[in-house]
């Protein structure tokens, strides 16, 4: 809503990313997904391009995992789909690029990494986890050694 208020765009959708977390005794907390485009009534010329100019981190190396733990998401960035091409990082974490007022832009927090080893993360939690979407069912099998119907 900040956002919106502040500027010309309105936010499409937000949501956790499930596996974004890096697994271990203690997962990573979860990265986060913001969709958003130009409002439809913003005070806009479309004949332009924006810019859009930020500060972000971990667009090229994921947080990484202590003690055994698995590293998290890196984040990412999206257009229409498309990732942003990485000449538009800087060395120091700022992203700078341009779209069309018709454009949606997708931002792909990342996930922290995770605590300690996977295989000693207590089988309910991995349950709540997936009941949760949290993480999948693939990510359940391989990092925690999950087993539909043997774990349940």
């Amino acid at each position: 809503e900040e956002v919106e208020t502040e500027t010309p765009l309105l936010c499409l959708g937000r949501r956790f990313i499930a596996d974004s977390g890096g697994g271990g005794r203690w997962r990573g907390g979860m990265g986060e997904e913001i969709v958003m485009t130009t409002a439809p009534d913003a005070d806009v010329d479309v004949s332009k391009t924006l810019l859009v100019s930020g500060a972000g981190g971990r667009l090229r190396y994921p947080p990484e995992g202590l003690f055994g733990g698995n590293p998290g998401s890196r984040a990412e960035i999206f257009i229409n789909g498309e990732p942003l091409a990485e000449q538009s990082w800087s060395g120091t974490g700022s992203v700078e690029f341009r779209i069309r007022a018709e454009d949606t832009v997708t931002l792909r927090f990342p996930g922290g990494g995770g605590f300690g080893d996977p295989s000693e993360r207590d089988p309910t939690l991995v349950q709540e986890d997936l009941r949760n979407g949290y993480i999948t069912l693939q990510a359940a099998e391989t990092l925690y050694g999950y087993r539909p119907g043997r774990d349940d």
